[in-house]
């Protein structure tokens, strides 16, 4: 793939951006966020992708392992059916800052666990945030 005239910003010193940037390894972080939360209110690689013509459709997928050291992976312009199985179920977003989402619950065992009606869905963490409370009930 490639987009034209796509801005680009590096950082190399990563000491003012927490301690997981610190000591985590990282080959880099692409922003799929949206316009409205992104330095400078660039428009971020994916968005000129699509603009641009480049990519089949304008979804991406996310392929997490759960196998710790297998390599996860991200496919632009479209989805890896080979990587799940049923139905993809698309929700629409609640903000287009975040991929907010409305949440109606989370249960456990059949208990709600939750009070939050909102959920952001993000790769670029590995933590599970929420109201205290929440996340005392599910720890």
């Amino acid at each position: 793939l490639t987009a034209t005239g796509v801005e680009f910003a590096e950082i190399t010193d990563v000491s003012g951006l927490g301690a997981a940037f610190s000591v985590g390894k990282f080959d880099g972080i692409m922003g799929l966020a949206f316009e409205t939360i992104s330095v400078d209110h660039l428009p971020p690689v994916f968005v000129d992708l699509v603009k641009q013509g480049q990519v089949e459709e304008p979804v991406f997928g996310v392929y997490l392992s759960d196998a710790s050291g297998s390599p996860g992976e991200l496919t632009l312009g479209g989805v890896d059916n080979t990587k799940f199985t049923g139905e993809l179920s698309y929700v629409p977003l609640s903000s287009e800052t975040y991929w907010e989402v409305a949440l109606d619950t989370i249960t456990i065992n059949g208990a709600s666990v939750t009070t939050t009606k909102k959920a952001v869905l993000d790769t670029g963490t590995s933590l599970l945030a929420g109201p205290t409370a929440d996340v005392k009930a599910i720890a």
